[in-house]
């Protein structure tokens, strides 16, 4: 088990802590604020007048009583978090992109003396796609076009010759570049092959794949698999493969050969509805790398993620053995999972293998994934352009991962029937401190200590298990022991024999017992029979 200390997040610091990103949405920000200040209101020793709080919240006596019945019936913060944040006072309800597409599209399409809205409509909606924007309606186009200036009225109408005349000459917008991983989807999809359990050779089921795929090169970037429900630690995995480099990763799983060259930072994620894919830390951590989180609009999106994943599972998983369909006719003896040869790490590297070669198809353009990337990144004029890059791979995605509070034992930090050195929290044992587990490496958790993410390793890892997958068998194995049972309904019935035995012993002892006391009652009478009869 020691050659996978470093499975899942690849070439991840082991030892040296992790800056905490220190991050909060506007409505965690006024949450904390009023909570704050209606607990100086609250406070049974000098408390803030109510005049005082009602300036400081800035809010009306109704929403006051209302934030401080909240906070009676609960004290912390998240109490006050009242959803999602909404539109402020004064912003527009259609977002800025999308504004700006309206505006660009009535310089090119609503032009001379036929201009009209339809024609600009059609072009407004096929950019908002391109975009992943939601187009806007007819009315807020027609309200848009009486915003314009005169000098883009009389443009559209009598052409720029003349708007030139009398509004003299500004500069034109220039057309951006071709950037490639500019938009990258995610998505779930269990992968239609069982694995096993690499120790006990138990079959775990199927796995859940999670894939990052590049919507404008149409290439693979990154995956992970975890088996479970998807869940964040599916995503900062996925995630992490796909803003690094693939040399490592490559060498790691003894390919040297494949082609694998699309990595980067990309400018929005695309995600479904998902409680995983729509989690707050997922949203914060892009945040703080300038990277757009987006719901997917349907159908505007299009369905190119779900694709990729179901050419992945039709032209691999399901011609693998083990692999099943994804809605399969089960004949009579047909158990899949009894056939499952291949355990995670081995799919793993299968699908690598894979995707290289899926990226390295070409496409109608002639051009395969990799090409389409390497005409703006690589090696060009002897120079060597490089894909944007996020500040911190590693806090990016342990910023994404679930975490939870554990107290720190006399033995060292211990979650999940598993015990990990105490690292930096030696001291503090009977506190609580918080950590981030990812799934598929239990041989290494990360426990915040201050503003920074600490490496804690598991004790005697040789012999413990990898993922979470597999402890649970441990787990459930425990569970499933008859052996414990046995010797339990033993020692109950020797209890039931040994009652039975005291109750007969009993009895015996009470017939002796009466039978003394009948045998001197009838003596007693013989004798006194005897004395008055003379007989």
């Amino acid at each position: 088990m020691a050659s996978h200390r470093e499975h899942g997040f690849g070439a991840l610091s082991e030892d040296e802590p992790i800056p905490v990103t220190e991050a909060s949405s506007a409505a965690e920000v006024e949450a904390k604020r009023r909570t704050e200040i209606i607990a100086k209101h609250c406070a049974k020793v000098d408390p803030l007048p109510k005049s005082q709080a009602l300036e400081e919240l800035g809010v009306g006596e109704t929403v006051f009583y209302k934030i401080k019945r909240i906070y009676k019936a609960n004290p912390h913060w998240r109490a006050q978090l009242a959803g999602r944040d909404g539109r402020r006072p004064g912003e527009k309800r259609i977002d800025p992109e999308g504004d700006e597409i309206i505006f660009d599209v009535f310089k090119t399409h609503r032009k001379g003396y036929g201009a009209n809205d339809a024609e600009a409509i059609d072009e407004i909606e096929l950019q908002c796609k391109d975009r992943n924007k939601r187009p806007p309606s007819r009315t807020t186009v027609w309200r848009r076009w009486h915003e314009l200036s005169a000098r883009d009225r009389l443009k559209a109408t009598d052409g720029p010759e003349a708007a030139q005349a009398k509004f003299g000459h500004y500069q034109t917008p220039t057309v951006g570049e071709f950037y490639p991983g500019r938009i990258n989807d995610i998505d779930h999809t269990p992968l239609d092959c069982h694995g096993m359990d690499s120790e006990t050779g138990m079959g775990l089921g199927m796995a859940h794949l999670t894939l990052v795929r590049d919507r404008d090169t149409e290439g693979l970037m990154g995956f992970a698999l975890l088996y479970g429900a998807p869940k964040r630690a599916c995503i900062s995995a996925a995630i992490y493969m796909a803003l690094r480099p693939k040399t490592d990763l490559l060498a790691k799983h003894g390919m040297s050969h494949p082609h694998w060259p699309l990595y980067g930072k990309p400018g929005q994620y695309v995600v479904d509805h998902g409680s995983d894919l729509m989690a707050e830390s997922f949203r914060l951590a892009c945040e703080v790398e300038e990277i757009v989180h987006i719901p997917r609009l349907r159908p505007p999106s299009g369905g190119g993620i779900e694709r990729a994943l179901g050419v992945l599972n039709r032209r691999l998983s399901q011609t693998l053995d083990g692999g099943t369909a994804s809605a399969t006719k089960k004949g009579p003896g047909y158990a899949s999972d009894k056939k499952a040869v291949y355990t995670l790490e081995a799919l793993t590297a299968i699908i690598i293998a894979w995707m290289c070669k899926f990226n390295n198809r070409k496409g109608r353009d002639g051009l395969s994934p990799n090409q389409r990337f390497e005409r703006k990144y690589g090696l060009h004029d002897g120079v060597v352009v490089l894909p944007p890059m996020v500040s911190n791979p590693e806090r990016f995605v342990i910023d994404i991962l679930q975490g939870h509070e554990v107290t720190v034992a006399r033995n060292g930090v211990v979650t999940r029937d598993l015990v990990y050195e105490f690292g930096p929290f030696k001291k503090i044992v009977g506190e609580k401190i918080y950590i981030k587990v990812y799934p598929n490496n239990l041989h290494r958790i990360w426990g915040r200590l201050g503003n920074e993410w600490h490496a804690l390793w598991l004790v005697n890892e040789q012999t413990q298990p990898l993922t979470l997958a597999e402890q649970k068998l441990i787990l459930k194995s425990r569970f499933a022991d008859e052996d414990s049972d046995r010797k339990r309904l033993d020692a109950q019935e020797q209890l039931n024999r040994v009652k039975q035995e005291g109750k007969v012993q009993a009895r015996a002892i009470r017939r002796a017992q009466e039978d003394v006391a009948q045998f001197y009652f009838f003596a007693f009478i013989g004798l006194t029979f005897k004395k008055y009869t003379g007989v």
